[in-house]
């Protein structure tokens, strides 16, 4: 913005330059046409010639170079334009594959949770049958009494 700003202050100078040597040359010449800057406000054409010299006044003889300068400055941008395109492509490919990373974390950690759960409730029914067990078992002299009289009365019977 700033540069636009000196650019415009440069060729405004630069018109003024230009219409002081034809107000010179009109008064060596003895024309009694001179251009002031009332004029120049008032007609905004600039012809060919007059951008010619404010070329020359500018450029000189170093055009060459200075065109050479800028068609490398355009390369040198259309390249970092082209890199900049392909890094925004790269991002939105990594964005979208961290997106679907993610997406896949939500449902692993859900069916890690829902296996969690599962484990939990045989857990509890586990625990819950072997106090079932513990709770209805037999005691072991119980079941021994039980045997001996068992046998006692098949010896009696075969007796």
């Amino acid at each position: 913005m700033l540069l636009i700003i000196i650019f415009k202050k440069i060729v405004f100078i630069l018109l003024l330059l230009v219409s002081l040597k034809k107000q010179l040359n009109c008064l060596t010449t003895g024309e009694n046409e001179m251009v002031n800057d009332d004029s120049l406000k008032r007609n905004k054409k600039i012809s060919k010639n007059d951008l010619d010299e404010i070329r020359d006044i500018i450029f000189g003889d170093d055009k060459e170079v200075w065109e050479n300068q800028i068609n490398l400055l355009k390369q040198e941008c259309n390249d970092l334009q082209n890199k900049l395109s392909a890094l925004e492509k790269k991002l939105e490919e990594t964005e979208k594959t961290l997106s679907n990373n993610v997406d896949e974390l939500k449902i692993s950690q859900s069916q890690q949770q829902k296996l969690n759960e599962v484990i939990e409730n045989l857990k509890n029914e586990f625990e819950f049958k072997i106090k079932e067990l513990t709770e209805s078992k037999v005691d072991k002299k119980q079941i021994g009494q039980a045997f001996i009289e068992w046998g006692t009365k098949v010896k009696q019977k075969t007796n």
